[in-house]
């Protein structure tokens, strides 16, 4: 059998070189500054351009290296560097501005620009259900300004019924994506939300700790949908495993907890009952609305305590709605920097617990 030759000097390196930005950009033609942009879906580079690349660099086992990649990211918060790539804060609520009267909301869009601008982007806002701009003509403006990153402020409603409520027809499949506030499952993508769960625990062994033994769940049914019934999975199985706890029937009525929408039924439970402390989706003006007398005759903890009216002297837990939306961003930024676009296999959740709030609704114990 006639012996093969020893392939050259400059085929074994190209063999053992991994790919690099001048490597791609010598075969495609460009300078490696362009590939650098394409790969990081700057609005710099046309988007057929930014295709070829990325499919280059695909098929060439094309990998950033940490490294570099954390260099240019402190470059790209130097103070004073002029920001220039755009992730899109993509509202798919009904209320073009959905910020007004709703804190969570405001919270969490502040943590994710605040997030965004440290790691060298700008996050705008855009509304999916703008008149006269269909959903596919959104994606084509993301497209043509080259915005691949979007972070969805999902919509509450839509999430209790399992996301698949009218107004989430948007075709994410070319961007990298994550939901914030809770989780979207249709498509099932990225998302960073409140650990309700741990939450819950954190308020229940709270009130354990300070002698509280009869403790009342409120949690209507499409909030309990919204978290996934972990609130009532972390009541249920504190109550049950936890020494002198006494087991008291979730309250589950929906309403605003006034007269004529809930609050007579509430007052039948609270009188059934006996809790010394209710937690939930509450506030102490809830019970004294009705006559109860806050925190002498009942305590009130709420589950997700926010800097708004009515909060003030409210004991609960601070969810970290900065923090999810911050978080929400760090999961777009990801996937943009591994290259990663579309509804991925398997969807990660990016957990984020709260911290205790000591308020005077607790009577002293």
């Amino acid at each position: 059998m006639k012996k093969q030759p020893p392939p050259s000097a400059s085929a074994s390196a190209r063999i053992m070189t991994r790919p690099t930005l001048r490597t791609l950009a010598a075969e495609v033609g460009v300078s490696p500054m362009t590939v650098s942009h394409a790969l990081r879906g700057s609005g710099r580079v046309s988007i057929e351009i930014r295709e070829s690349i990325r499919a280059l660099a695909k098929a060439r086992g094309y990998q950033v290296d940490p490294v570099l990649a954390a260099g240019m990211a402190q470059m790209r918060r130097r103070p004073g560097r002029r920001i220039e790539s755009v992730l899109a804060w993509l509202n798919v609520t009904p209320d073009r501005d959905p910020f007004a009267g709703n804190p969570v909301f405001q919270l969490m869009w502040e943590g994710a620009k605040a997030q965004a601008e440290e790691a060298g982007y700008r996050l705008e806002r855009f509304w999916l259900n703008e008149p006269g701009v269909s959903p596919e003509r959104l994606a084509g403006i993301f497209r043509a300004r080259g915005i691949e990153g979007v972070v969805v402020n999902q919509y509450y409603r839509q999430a209790a019924e399992g996301g698949r409520a009218p107004g989430l027809a948007f075709d994410l499949s070319r961007f990298a994506c994550a939901s914030v506030g809770t989780r979207l499952r249709a498509p099932d993508i990225h998302f960073a939300q409140a650990d309700h769960f741990a939450c819950a625990l954190l308020a229940l062994r709270r009130l354990h700790a300070n002698g509280f033994r009869r403790v009342g769940l409120v949690c209507p049914p499409s909030v309990d949908a919204i978290t996934g019934h972990r609130v009532c999975y972390a009541y249920e199985g504190f109550v049950k495993h936890t020494r002198e706890m006494k087991a008291v029937p979730v309250f589950r009525t929906e309403g605003t907890l006034a007269r004529g929408d809930g609050g007579e039924a509430l007052e039948r439970w609270i009188a059934r009952c006996r809790p010394e402390v209710i937690l939930g989706w509450l506030l102490p003006w809830n019970l004294t609305r009705l006559g109860f007398s806050v925190p002498q005759e009942v305590g009130v903890v709420t589950i997700d305590r926010v800097p708004a009216p009515g909060y003030e002297n409210c004991a609960g837990v601070d969810q970290n709605h900065v923090e999810i939306g911050a978080a929400g961003v760090r999961v777009v930024i990801e996937q943009l920097r591994q290259g990663k676009r579309g509804i991925p296999e398997t969807a990660a959740a990016t957990m984020i617990e709260g911290r205790w709030v000591e308020g005077e609704s607790l009577p002293a114990r």
